[in-house]
């Protein structure tokens, strides 16, 4: 469908933003919603095309705010990309990795770790047309020692310093700064324990983003990181997985958001004792599984902010994998609604465009899923999308558009 005034009518549209649920339907006019709510019937929108979803629920398209299109997903995608490197296919690679998450379902993704050159240019052919893809906020190379983790992706920081680094980044077309405060699991020779930056050298990177208008997130994966992040001013944390009361409670206070990536564990835990894993990823991995699912019900205790990101590309998390994160943040006791706006509104705020993303309101991108079955009744109905509509454009038909459009007359 090319781009024109069209109107979806007959859905239940949820709204997480509002924590809504309303009959009714959604008014497009090129790549923004116009109308939605119980007005737009059919007989009220005039003469458009009109795509009838009865019986199907309608909510905002859904935003993946941690993925790595460098990597695969699969048992060892950090040694593929070091063994291939950028060749001749690699642009074509980064390209599928998008559509597969705008396929299911992810009208809007986040790279936070890849090479600056391809993953600029892929968000340039996407924002031109030239190819077909979700919104795409790229961070491109993060921060990092050299040696430290996801030095391989890093522009690398000198003397514990990362003020110069961040002024580079941000001037090579960076949307947010992405520091690695701490090791990981995924780098050979790099511990969670490892701190990287003190206090004020973090202070400093975020005041340096934010004069840029830009957002700066940190990975973090033990207390002295998390802490360190919290009180130099940082906007969000990755994984958190040390989170404990008293950090939780800080992170509440200071209104710092938490991008949990649950399904980075429960995808080792399910792949236990692979033998393509790396070693070192196996038992960093399982020995962090517990930390992690006692740190995401500290954060839920204290109230912290939770926004939704697969951490697609890394061990066994394919791309388009959100859905599944959702269904583990909702059964590790996140409510229902707010398990929604966790990858609508929330993370609209989390990649910096709450005006633009996340809601079925007037002004904002037409971006919306529609999908058979309630996913407040269960989140897993996220699974099965039937149609993707992305600024204003039907760009991926399941079993449910298919029905649509036999109603709609549409083909």
């Amino acid at each position: 469908m090319t781009r024109q005034r069209w109107a979806l009518v007959g859905a239940t549209l949820i709204e997480p933003r509002l924590r809504s649920v309303a009959e009714g339907g959604v008014l497009i006019d090129g790549d923004s919603i116009v109308e939605s709510g119980p007005a737009v019937r059919r007989e009220m929108v005039g003469d458009v095309e009109v795509v009838d979803a009865k019986g199907r629920f309608v909510m905002p398209g859904l935003i993946d705010t941690h993925i790595h299109l460098a990597f695969d997903g699969g048992p060892r995608p950090i040694e593929r990309y070091l063994d291939e490197g950028i060749d001749d296919g690699f642009a074509a690679r980064l390209a599928v990795s998008a559509t597969t998450a705008l396929l299911a379902g992810a009208t809007t993704i986040r790279d936070l770790g890849g090479p600056d050159e391809e993953l600029f240019a892929l968000r340039g052919l996407i924002e031109s047309g030239a190819i077909i893809g979700p919104r795409l906020l790229a961070a491109g190379s993060v921060l990092a020692p050299p040696g430290g983790h996801c030095h391989f992706i890093a522009r690398l920081t000198e003397s514990g310093g990362l003020d110069a680094a961040i002024e580079a980044q941000l001037d090579a077309g960076a949307d947010c700064i992405k520091v690695m405060i701490t090791g990981g699991v995924h780098t050979a020779g790099s511990s969670s324990a490892d701190v990287y930056y003190d206090e004020e050298a973090l202070r400093s990177a975020a005041d340096i983003t934010h004069r840029h208008g830009r957002r700066i997130t940190g990975h973090v994966t033990n207390t002295t990181g998390i802490e360190r992040a919290l009180r130099a001013g940082f906007d969000s944390l990755q994984h958190g997985s040390a989170l404990d009361e008293p950090l939780a409670r800080l992170a509440a206070d200071a209104g710092v958001t938490l991008v949990p990536t649950l399904g980075t564990h429960a995808a080792m835990v399910e792949h236990h004792g692979d033998p393509r894993i790396p070693g070192h990823v196996a038992q960093k991995a399982g020995q962090g599984t517990a930390r992690k699912a006692r740190a995401f019900g500290a954060a839920l205790a204290a109230g912290v902010t939770v926004a939704a990101g697969s951490d697609g590309g890394v061990t066994f998390v394919g791309h388009g994998s959100l859905a599944r994160e959702l269904a583990l943040m909702r059964a590790s006791g996140l409510d229902a609604m707010t398990t929604l706006a966790a990858a609508t509104s929330v993370a609209a705020m989390e990649v910096g465009l709450p005006d633009r993303i996340g809601s079925l309101a007037p002004g904002h991108a037409a971006d919306l899923i529609v999908i058979d079955a309630d996913p407040i009744a269960d989140v897993r109905a996220l699974e099965r999308i039937g149609l993707v509509v992305s600024r204003g454009v039907i760009v991926a038909r399941g079993p449910t558009a298919a029905a649509v459009g036999q109603a709609s007359g549409v083909a």
